[in-house]
């Protein structure tokens, strides 16, 4: 494909009634002999770009149904994961968000924790009076140790949500979550 090809699908793909919504077709590259990668055209007629981004906020530039422009769309199968990170205090309890619990409903996906000493114990993850998952701390400082199997892993807004050692032995405990 030669530069006067991608000029031409580019005419053919620009779409003369774009909406305010939709954007012109970014530049395509074409390789020239000397290695260097340029664009074959500039950004066409900018007259398209949205005159506002308000109420915009998630949506993602998809291609448009007739396949002539790009448009804002909702995200679809996207699932945004967040981590926390919290180190333990003993056998003292410690509110992973603060002690108003989870700020929004949550869905705990992973727990992995890495060792601060060469204490061994227990470290548990709880939904309020429930517990998530326990894993076992080593004795080894600084080991990244994984949880195997979580239970009880939904919450909602305002539920407690802590960390606990079985020990004077503690550990930084790393939370992963989908809202």
């Amino acid at each position: 494909m030669d530069e006067q090809d991608i000029r031409r699908i580019a005419k053919q793909v620009y779409d003369e009634q774009a909406t305010s919504d939709q954007f012109a077709v970014p530049a395509v590259p074409v390789h020239y002999h000397n290695n260097i990668d340029a664009p074959a055209f500039p950004f066409l007629n900018l007259r398209d770009v949205p005159k506002s981004y308000y109420l915009k906020a998630n949506k993602a530039v998809v291609v448009n149904e007739t396949e002539t422009g790009l448009t804002f769309g909702a995200l679809v199968g996207v699932t945004n994961y967040y981590t926390v990170a919290k180190t333990t205090n003993g056998t003292t309890a410690v509110d992973v968000f603060d002690s108003a619990g989870a700020p929004y409903p949550i869905v705990v996906t992973g727990v992995f924790l890495v060792s601060q000493d060469t204490t061994a114990g227990n470290i548990t993850l709880k939904q309020a009076a429930n517990t998530v998952v326990t894993i076992a701390k080593g004795t080894v400082s600084g080991t990244l140790v994984g949880g195997v199997s979580l239970a009880n892993t939904t919450y909602a807004q305002g539920d407690a949500c802590t960390i606990v050692s079985s020990s004077a032995g503690n550990a930084t405990v790393f939370i992963t979550f989908t809202t």
